[in-house]
């Protein structure tokens, strides 16, 4: 989890507050493990590269 805490605070930084904090609320955390998951699924689907 802390790849993905750090991957958005690097990404989203500048433009998203709530990727300033340390620690992320419950709801940014399930946002962001809900796309990781999606896009690893896409992958072993085929879907992308």
């Amino acid at each position: 989890m802390n790849l993905v805490h750090d991957w958005y605070m690097i990404q989203a930084g500048s433009i998203d507050e709530a990727a300033r904090k340390m620690k992320f609320d419950t709801d940014l955390m399930g946002q962001l493990i809900r796309f990781v998951s999606s896009h690893e699924v896409g992958h072993t689907l085929g879907f992308a590269p």
